[in-house]
């Protein structure tokens, strides 16, 4: 299907151009022939016999015709079946009736998922069927999935056990777990650079470049030896996916009108950045610790004459530091990514953490209110569309916004508003 309005290819299921953000026209949709009886007994022909129905081969769900991923768990359809070219005697008898496949609870599997609503994928515009978790064109989690809701797992094909159930006692180690992996990842690589610029005295944009480059790499290379040892497909199972995404509250608490969804729906990790974010304002203004490493961002020679010691400080401040960004990185991952591996998953948004540093002048509680307003800029594509404005132009509103305020700032000159005086320079004790 082409756009109207560009020429864009689209899929047949898009209602949206991705190229030019324009609306497009309703496509019908032609009714699908009922499927006959099981139980209904098969005649002697000498016809090919039509193809099995697909179902996933992660999941066991069956699958409609003409979908490429799994509206349950996000996996890649399996290519259709050739029809058979074999036979069935009259005397085999009546074709016997398929038993429905269990979930891990024991219930009937219908191929439907939790009631998700109808939807459009903020990925390539398709349309999202009612139920459905996952985008049938590019594989996306479906937006706006419900909280805390419990996940069921049907058996893999050929008699393959059951993946078991995250109980509620085991929901905090997960979490702890993928907190301690991602603070440690994180760490390491902030080490690397510290050794670099602090102990070798490394150019810091350019170190901190390279090792951006080579954090990607190694990202994709780990990413796809993971992809290639599945089969063409990673992702975090259902149950382990409600683990991050799940909000802490209870469910009443989040049916308030008007301020429950919007106060006590959102995950945990939400909660945690806005407590980091008032814990580190009073550890950077109130506590000594937090005032020395702020004389060492400043002034690392008058702090080194006051006996402070620049490069340990340096080297706790830069390992802490970069061990919440990879939190952080996680937690974009495992709740807006949707825990599925894909190359767009390292598409740089961390960049957008360092233009938000900017724009809240080097104040962590300003980050709160920043966070939400380049949340807002950045989802603004999915609320407001305007035909004439293409979607690319939506997503670097952020960084728009960024430049405003640093022309702003430099505008007004005052002392409050500028960054640290010795922020990407090295320190040579000798020169002191």
């Amino acid at each position: 299907m082409l756009c109207p309005k560009c020429g864009a290819q689209l899929s047949d299921s898009a209602v949206i151009c991705r190229a030019c953000g324009a609306m497009l026209p309703e496509q019908p949709v032609a009714p699908k022939a009922p499927y006959p009886p099981a139980s209904q007994p098969a005649e002697p022909t000498a016809s090919a016999q039509p193809a099995a129905p697909r179902t996933c081969t992660k999941c066991g769900a069956p699958l409609d015709d003409g979908v490429r991923f799994c509206t349950n768990c996000g996996a890649p359809a399996p290519e259709p079946s050739a029809p058979s070219d074999t036979t069935r005697s009259a005397s085999a008898g009546p074709a016997q009736s398929v038993p429905p496949q269990q979930g891990a609870a024991g219930a009937p599997h219908t191929g439907a998922a939790a009631p998700f609503g109808p939807g459009i994928c903020p990925r390539c515009g398709s349309r999202l069927a009612p139920g459905a978790r996952f985008c049938t064109v590019c594989g996306m989690p479906a937006p706006e999935a419900p909280q805390g809701q419990g996940d069921w797992y049907a058996p893999a094909p050929g008699g393959g056990v059951s993946s078991p159930e995250i109980g509620p006692k085991h929901k905090p180690k997960k979490l702890l777990i993928g907190l301690l992996c991602a603070f440690i990842a994180g760490g390491i690589a902030s080490l690397i650079f510290s050794f670099l610029t602090i102990t070798l005295r490394a150019n810091q944009n350019v170190t901190g470049l390279a090792l951006t480059i080579f954090g990607t790499g190694v990202g994709q290379y780990i990413g796809e030896i993971m992809r290639i040892r599945e089969g063409g497909f990673v992702a975090v199972g259902n149950d382990l996916k409600a683990v991050f995404i799940s909000s802490p509250f209870p469910q009443a608490m989040q049916d308030i009108p008007y301020v429950g969804k919007i106060l006590f729906g959102n995950s945990i990790f939400f909660y945690l950045g806005v407590v980091l974010a008032i814990v580190m304002h009073l550890f950077l203004n109130k506590s000594r610790t937090g005032l020395q490493l702020r004389s060492v961002g400043e002034s690392p020679a008058t702090a080194d004459a006051a006996g402070i010691n620049v490069s340990r400080y340096r080297y706790l401040g830069a390992i802490i530091g970069g061990g919440i960004s990879a939190v952080g990185g996680m937690v974009y991952i495992t709740t807006i990514a949707g825990c599925v591996w894909n190359h767009e998953g390292l598409s740089g948004v961390g960049w957008l953490a360092v233009a938000l540093v900017i724009f809240c002048l080097w104040r962590p509680l300003s980050a709160i209110w920043g966070s939400v307003l380049f949340g807002a800029l950045m989802i603004l594509y999915l609320r407001l569309t305007i035909p004439f404005i293409p979607t690319q132009l939506y997503k670097i509103l952020p960084y728009v916004v960024t430049l405003v305020v640093l022309i702003i700032v430099s505008l007004r000159k005052k002392r409050e508003d500028q960054p640290p005086t010795s922020l990407g320079l090295n320190y040579f004790r000798e020169d002191r």
